[in-house]
């Protein structure tokens, strides 16, 4: 993005180039330009709300989605505590600490906190894990202002090879439970809801709180796979990165 203020439309272009240079070998992208940042970003007053710990729950359904002719399942992350969407975690259910330290602990390797490139001040931490069994790589990245809040948060799950689309239903879990860490139980499921009916649409947003939802496939740029991105209006107003 070149525009210095992101609007809902907009929010769909975050993601960039950050999918394919990541599973390409786990390198900076294009958007980790700039020095690393010297620690992690500071956590706010509510770091002690507990982390989400394990695999949601799959609740079958006949509703397809525009990438399958196959039902996808509607996922509620059921295992996600119910947390509420605060305004000082930035409209999220959890601290930016929090998630990073749960996707750590599930086996995603992240690297250091790095400028964005899309919003002055802000930080974005990547983290990344391959499943050999499925030929799939996630990848998470959250995106934190200076005191530490989160911004924006994206999930990818794309094909470890560059070319080939994860199934739907093997991309779905992964997509729904990030929806649960950073929305909680509740919302979460609304949201993941509104997900398997959406997955594989070209683009597709949704508002849950005070929080943008949006979903969108991948592409030759940022590998072929199904992506879900989060946001509130602080990241999206704030001044383009230089």
């Amino acid at each position: 993005m070149t525009a210095s203020h992101r609007t809902p439309a907009r929010l769909l272009a975050v993601l960039g180039l950050t999918g394919t240079l990541l599973v390409a070998g786990c390198g900076a992208s294009a958007a980790t330009a700039g020095p690393t940042a010297p620690a992690t970003p500071v956590p706010t007053a509510a770091s002690a709300t507990p982390a989400p710990t394990a695999a949601p729950t799959v609740a079958p359904t006949t509703a397809p989605t525009a990438a399958s002719a196959t039902a996808v399942p509607t996922i509620a992350p059921s295992d996600s505590p119910d947390a509420t969407m605060d305004p000082a975690l930035g409209g999220f259910a959890f601290p930016t600490s929090d998630v990073l330290a749960y996707y750590t602990s599930i086996g995603f390797t992240c690297k250091d906190p790095a400028p964005s490139t899309q919003a002055a001040g802000y930080t974005i931490t990547r983290c990344v894990k391959a499943d050999a069994t499925k030929g799939n790589t996630t990848i998470v990245a959250l995106v934190a202002d200076p005191g530490g809040v989160t911004g924006d948060a994206f999930i990818g799950v794309v094909g470890s090879d560059g070319k080939t689309t994860p199934k739907p239903e093997d991309a779905i879990t992964d997509l729904a439970f990030f929806l649960g860490a950073m929305l909680g139980k509740t919302n979460g499921t609304q949201a993941s809801t509104w997900l398997a009916t959406n997955l594989g649409a070209e683009s597709a947003q949704t508002t849950i709180g005070d929080v943008l939802v949006g979903t969108y496939p991948g592409d030759a740029a940022t590998g072929p796979g199904y992506y879900v991105e989060v946001a509130n209006q602080a990241f999206m107003s704030a001044p383009a990165a230089d």
